[in-house]
């Protein structure tokens, strides 16, 4: 329990950090009236409703966030629209789980939308995937790889995953 508290709190701090350091559009709001970017909700992005939940927990009226996948949605077949583009396009953060969950149209979005890679997390980064058990048993080599990409809804791998993410300004 105190490991997920130091993770989120961690996370937490980084929202706050990220919020601190967007810059404010100008405006027409008078200058003593003007808006400090704390006050100005980080905007997120998340590619499935999950990870979009974390956000909202641990970023709280802080954050803004949009998940990407409708809900009952399927990660691996879903194709993202014009107004999806739009949102990662000024997203001050973008969350992946990443481990190939969203491979077959991540790259294209994060693409067409000309997002700075600084702005995006992929959570799965730091996490040890899960092997296949019948990983070695199975001969038909398609596009799938061995390793469980789902492994982020189980409580103690989406702590690593967190955890991952609050820390990820430390290792870029």
């Amino acid at each position: 329990m105190l490991h997920s508290l130091r993770i989120l709190t961690s996370l937490l701090a980084i929202l706050f950090l990220l919020a601190a350091c967007t810059p404010v559009a100008p405006s027409s709001v008078q200058p003593d009236q003007e808006a400090s970017p704390s006050d100005t909700p980080v905007q997120v992005v998340a590619t499935t409703n999950f990870v979009a939940d974390w956000a909202r927990v641990v970023g709280g009226s802080r954050v803004e966030v949009f998940g990407l996948l409708p809900v009952g949605g399927d990660p691996h077949t879903f194709l993202p629209g014009a107004r999806d583009v739009a949102r990662v396009a000024d997203a001050d953060l973008v969350l992946t789980v990443g481990l190939g969950l969203e491979a077959d149209w991540l790259q294209d979005l994060l693409h067409n939308a000309s997002a700075d890679e600084s702005r995006i997390v992929a959570l799965g980064d730091g996490v040890d995937p899960i092997e296949f058990a019948m990983a070695d048993m199975h001969g038909d080599h398609d596009d799938h790889d061995d390793y469980d990409d789902h492994g982020d809804h189980d409580d103690v791998h989406g702590a690593h995953e967190a955890d991952h993410g609050a820390h990820d300004d430390d290792h870029g």
